[in-house]
């Protein structure tokens, strides 16, 4: 939090003298993009990933990391991440390409960035389900 926080608001603030002083307009599918892509990184990291590492790192205090209550709050936050990081990648693809006055590539890179959340929501679903515990044989059956 004290790294992540202060590092995300030095990139806004950057990005905001680059718009100022190249004399670039706010209006360019780009940069609504990356605006729109940054705020929800934003409130994702500051509104869940900070609070619940903290949480997270209480209940390993507590009950050890092993616990049941840890190992559930562990799988969330990565869950999270992952879907942080398909915005990430994203912005990075709209940053390089930057498509001025094109419209098709605003859009195909939202869609793209929802089927990548998607797709790492279904993984994690499936994952889950077959996550039961293993049968064990019986030393009988051997």
């Amino acid at each position: 939090m004290r790294v992540f926080i202060p590092a995300t608001w030095v990139l806004l603030l950057g990005g905001i003298g680059m718009m100022i002083n190249l004399d670039l307009s706010w209006g360019q599918n780009w940069i609504v993009f990356g605006l729109i892509a940054w705020t929800l990184s934003f409130i994702v990291g500051a509104g869940f990933l900070g609070p619940e590492s903290g949480r997270i790192a209480k209940i390993v205090e507590a009950e050890g990391p092993e616990s049941p209550a840890a190992q559930a709050r562990i799988t969330r936050i990565l869950l999270i991440s992952r879907c942080e990081l398909v915005i990430l990648i994203a912005v990075v693809v709209n940053m390089v390409v930057k498509p001025v006055g094109n419209a098709g590539w605003f859009w195909g890179l939202l869609a793209a960035m929802v089927v990548g959340i998607v797709g790492v929501l279904a993984a994690y679903s499936s994952s889950s389900m077959r996550s039961a515990p293993p049968a064990t044989r019986s030393p009988s059956a051997m």
